[in-house]
């Protein structure tokens, strides 16, 4: 095995667990975009008794669906995270042995490039370049969602190898 393939073994045995996180998650939103766990309580309380304002979605789905909101509809907005939720993916993902930042978790488990930043005590996302390696930011064995696969991914759910572009 050469070393471009030892290197792109290990890295899908570092992201292992965060997929496996993601592949639990599923999401609803309020608006454009209040992103909510359909299995974790909001953490404010008045969202508390209120139905699931949108269908489930998986992790690659809610992705697909806002970059589609930003790419076709030239929408400009932020992703709003629930406090909840991301504490809830920390927690997750920390138990399987690889303690992250939700936003370490959402730039490794995403097809497209995104900003995650603080503001105002809550966490929030939109499409665009941020610190790492922008440029080569691509799903090397994504996986799939509720369209079958991540998008532009040839990886499927199943693993594969494939490059987004």
């Amino acid at each position: 095995m050469g070393p471009v393939r030892r290197a792109g073994a290990r890295s899908l045995r570092r992201e292992a667990p965060l997929r496996q996180v993601a592949d639990a998650c599923s999401w609803t939103y309020r608006g454009q975009f209040r992103v909510l766990r359909v299995d974790i309580a909001p953490s404010d309380p008045a969202e508390a008794g209120q139905p699931a304002p949108s269908k489930p979605l998986s992790t690659s789905s809610l992705e697909l669906l806002v970059h589609d909101q930003y790419r076709r509809k030239r929408w400009r907005g932020w992703i709003e995270w629930d406090p909840a939720a991301c504490a809830a993916v920390e927690r997750e993902c920390a138990a399987l042995g690889r303690p992250v930042t939700f936003a370490e978790w959402w730039d490794t488990v995403t097809v497209h490039d995104w900003t995650t930043e603080e503001f105002r005590g809550r966490l929030r996302s939109r499409v665009g370049r941020h610190g790492r390696d922008s440029g080569t930011h691509r799903a090397f064995g994504s996986y799939g969602g509720d369209y079958g696969t991540a998008g532009h991914d040839a990886g499927g759910h199943s693993g594969g190898f494939g490059t987004s572009f």
